[in-house]
């Protein structure tokens, strides 16, 4: 096959399950996001997920690691690698407690609420598409939250 060509499909070819589109949509939708976020994020310098911490200490101030984990549903080796590099960025502080050395929170720096506003209007940009209606985006999530629900259940 050389480089021009295309591979043709079959006419009658059978439409993949319900499931097998849903993947390919899902699939399709989270690299669109991912790149949304990326371009949006550049130059803070923040991965999405990391993002993710800076919202929720933005919203919370200072929280506790064990439930920020339970708030981003995300595993503690996921979890503490983004923390690191956060602290070494000087964008968060950890503490352990005095009372429990186990129990360790995380808190905002000032430079970490800096990047609030700046972040918080890159992302006002529409997302995906102009023709994707906040109503839209409600209405998605809920539908992605009940099918993730009940893959966890």
């Amino acid at each position: 096959m050389s480089e021009g060509d295309s591979v043709r499909l079959p006419r009658n070819r059978v439409r993949p399950a319900q499931e097998e589109q849903l993947d390919f949509s899902l699939y399709l939708a989270s690299r669109a996001m991912t790149t949304h976020y990326r371009e949006a994020l550049g130059d803070s310098g923040l991965t999405f997920p990391k993002y993710l911490v800076m919202k929720a200490l933005w919203e919370h101030g200072s929280i506790a690691v064990r439930d920020l984990r339970a708030l981003l549903q995300i595993d503690s080796g996921s979890l503490s690698p983004l923390l690191k590099h956060l602290e070494a960025a000087c964008l968060v502080r950890r503490s352990r407690d005095i009372d429990d050395e186990r129990r360790v929170t995380i808190s905002i720096t000032p430079e970490g609420a800096m990047l609030r506003d700046p972040v918080t209007a890159a992302l006002d940009r529409p997302r995906i598409s102009p023709s994707v209606s906040p109503d839209d985006c409600l209405y998605l999530a809920a539908r992605l939250d009940a099918l993730t629900s009940k893959s966890t259940d």
